[in-house]
């Protein structure tokens, strides 16, 4: 069974003019910061929660540039959380670390499930494409097959997994509960 999980990530995009010449043959420039990482910056996040049969569940997170980490060589930015993370990206983003490279912003860190009756299965991410500013909808970004071992009741349990990222599209607005934001990027996060 698949579970598609949608991040979606927004913020007022910052334009500049210059001399009109064609760029027909480059690639499309996006100077949007849709992820500002520096430290102390915050972020609070609305989650609605909804399971068929069941009423919504509201929550928030609040999360927190906390600093800078070093992982294999490269600096990342890691987060603190105020309390227990409800929503999806909250609780991917403080069980690890980004960075941002060229026109992407990359995820170091585990995807965290909890299943009644058992421990959390984390599985672990390296460099994960979260998004690509530039990336048309659609196009894959990130795939990564792994195994883990997981012990259920002492038995120990081989668990075959891929974790894909794709780009879900750009909007100019996107509206999330009573909120409405401005240029806003979307991927997908597929675990099968």
């Amino acid at each position: 069974k698949s579970k598609v999980l949608i991040l979606l990530l927004g913020a007022i995009i910052h334009t500049s003019c210059s001399d009109s010449t064609d760029d027909s043959n480059q690639e499309p420039v996006n100077d949007a910061n849709y992820f500002p990482l520096v430290a102390n910056n915050t972020w609070d996040y609305d989650n609605i929660q909804e399971v068929d049969g069941q009423e919504a569940q509201q929550s928030m997170d609040v999360m927190t540039v906390s600093g800078m980490t070093t992982i294999n060589g490269l600096n990342y930015f890691n987060f603190d959380q105020e309390e227990l993370q409800e929503g999806f990206a909250t609780g991917l983003f403080s069980n690890g670390a980004v960075r941002k490279f060229n026109n992407e912003l990359l995820y170091t860190g585990n995807l965290e499930f909890a299943f009644e009756g058992m421990d959390a299965l984390e599985i672990p991410i390296i460099d994960a494409v979260v998004y690509n500013k530039v990336a048309a909808n659609g196009t894959a970004l990130f795939s990564a097959e792994n195994s883990i071992t997981q012990t259920i009741m002492d038995i120990p349990i081989i668990i075959d997994f891929v974790v894909t990222t794709t780009d879900a599209g750009d909007f100019s607005t996107y509206t999330a509960g009573l909120e409405t934001y401005d240029d806003v990027i979307a991927a997908n996060i597929i675990v099968n």
